[in-house]
């Protein structure tokens, strides 16, 4: 029963995105795994302004209609500048339920977004390794 509920709330939520969005293609849904939501039951809350890109070496989430900021931006923005919601959400030109979804996403699955740093700063000093900076 409930599985059933879950799939047309699904195809609502895609649906109702799609509306508003006609311009918005190649959106995936985000779907997380249990492992990652410390469960051993499938969770996939469902979000508006959030969606995966399967193609991206980051595996955090990114804001639709923004394909090149992951939630982290935003997130590390308001912690170091001591923003709230509204102003967070003034300064990046998003809806205040986008910022909102940011936080509540990164609270769920911190460890995604925590691998993702730390894989970016891997990279970082390989990079620096392989092409020093000139004197």
């Amino acid at each position: 029963m409930l599985r059933g509920l879950y799939a047309k709330l699904r195809w609502l939520a895609k649906f109702s995105f799609a509306a508003e969005n006609d311009n918005m293609i190649d959106v995936a849904p985000l779907d997380i795994p249990a492992s990652t939501a410390g469960t051993t039951k499938a969770a996939a809350p469902v979000y508006r302004y959030l969606m995966q890109q399967p193609d991206h070496w980051m595996r955090q989430a990114f804001f639709v209609g923004r394909p090149k900021l992951p939630i982290s931006r935003v997130v590390e923005s308001i912690q170091a500048n001591n923003r709230n919601v509204e102003e967070t959400a003034q300064d990046w030109a998003l809806p205040i339920a986008a910022v909102e979804e940011a936080l509540d996403y990164y609270r769920r699955f911190h460890d995604v977004v925590e691998a993702d740093a730390m894989d970016e700063l891997a990279l970082s000093e390989e990079l620096a390794r392989r092409d020093p900076p000139s004197p």
